[in-house]
């Protein structure tokens, strides 16, 4: 579930979005809140398992200095929503912006995944990047869909409406991988070396 919200970030956008039940909801959305639900179903039936044969109530999870930060972010977020003036535009901001990355950080502090379950988001998360630029490097070589700037020069946007939000998604990716490609090791990432290597390229 960590990996399909990782995959599907970029694809938040309105063309990619699904009516369901009067809402539009995007794949990102889908996967986060299928995720959310899954978590909680197995820790609710782990906690009353847990319960019948000890007796005893399962321990919450310590959230630390960054989970209530997180907390307090979304508590203010949630509060700006008195003052709005378009509740309708508001509330959906709200879930996209807010709360729902907010969701996918505390699903990632609570599932704690393993060293090699976490390597496995990340590559999710490159791969997003490389079907991001590699679609827009195709809208490029066929002429569709590009923004004409200053000085005629022609600007790839892939699946966003401007090219400046492709450029920041691809931006918010490109540590990790010259990460990946100065410090990694051969003994110890190998192959995913290589690959990013070709996802930074």
């Amino acid at each position: 579930g960590l990996a399909l919200i990782a995959l599907s970030i970029p694809f938040y956008v309105p063309q990619a979005t699904k009516p369901i039940g009067g809402y539009r909801f995007s794949p990102v959305e889908v996967f986060t809140l299928v995720t959310a639900a899954a978590w909680l179903a197995r820790t609710l039936l782990d906690a009353g398992a847990a319960f019948r044969r000890a007796r005893t109530r399962p321990a919450l999870p310590s959230l630390g200095r960054a989970g209530w930060a997180v907390l307090l972010f979304v508590a203010v977020a949630t509060l700006s929503l008195v003052f709005t003036a378009r509740r309708d535009v508001a509330l959906t901001e709200w879930r996209v912006v807010i709360v729902e990355p907010a969701l996918f950080y505390m699903l990632l502090r609570a599932i704690q995944p393993r060293r090699s379950e976490l390597w496995i988001v990340l590559d999710a998360w490159v791969l997003s990047g490389v079907l991001v630029a590699g679609y827009g490097l195709w809208q490029y070589a066929t002429g569709q869909d590009l923004i004409t700037a200053e000085g005629g020069l022609l600007r790839l946007r892939s699946v966003y409406g401007s090219p400046n939000n492709a450029a920041l998604y691809l931006d918010r990716l490109l540590p990790l991988l010259v990460a990946m490609l100065l410090l990694g090791t051969r003994a110890i990432h190998g192959r995913r070396r290589v690959a990013y290597g070709v996802a930074t390229a």
